[in-house]
């Protein structure tokens, strides 16, 4: 996970449940978790469920910015972002650009696009769903065009040509469909 640590927003409880679930299995998952902490509260949240863990299980690695940022990403197997509302997230374009599968839930604004570009997994923002995506993630037996189709929906969706000649499309629509006075 990489970004702003708001324990119930963003799904960081679900997400550390989850990983309780893999504890207790002794699953070979590694959960490394980087972001500053969106006030104090989320911070005492997080470090006081933290405590159920081991850093070989879970380790929260601080706040990272800029170059460092993609190294993480681009090295990471697959970055999860659970978040309950959402935007389009920075780190989750970061994450595709750089060709890094990704799991989302389903409240992230991107599912549609990781369902129909076959570059991750998207489930509901409970533990068992996370849970159960990691482990559909570490069976999935073609990873590698997971990091390929990372890329290709960053190419074809979030192409700044493309994007100017459907806005220019769309615009011009709506100017053909009102008359001005």
């Amino acid at each position: 996970y990489l970004g702003r640590i708001d324990y119930y927003g963003k799904g960081i409880d679900q997400l550390l449940l989850a990983f309780e679930k893999i504890k207790k299995f002794n699953l070979k998952f590694k959960l490394n978790i980087y972001g500053p902490f969106a006030s104090k509260k989320d911070k005492k949240l997080f470090v006081g469920h933290l405590r159920n863990f081991d850093t070989d299980t879970v380790e929260y690695c601080g706040a990272v910015y800029g170059e460092k940022k993609f190294v993480i990403l681009k090295s990471s197997d697959l970055f999860v972002y659970p978040s309950r509302f959402e935007g389009i997230p920075r780190s989750i374009r970061e994450s595709l650009y750089l060709g890094t599968p990704i799991l989302v839930t389903k409240e992230t604004n991107f599912a549609e696009y990781i369902n129909k570009y076959n570059c991750g997994f998207v489930c509901k923002c409970l533990a068992d769903d996370i849970y159960n995506s990691l482990l559909e993630f570490a069976n999935h037996p073609e990873k590698e065009k997971l990091r390929t189709n990372s890329k290709y929906l960053m190419t074809e969706f979030y192409n700044w040509d493309k994007i100017r000649i459907k806005l220019n499309i769309l615009l011009n629509r709506f100017v053909e469909n009102h008359s001005y006075k």
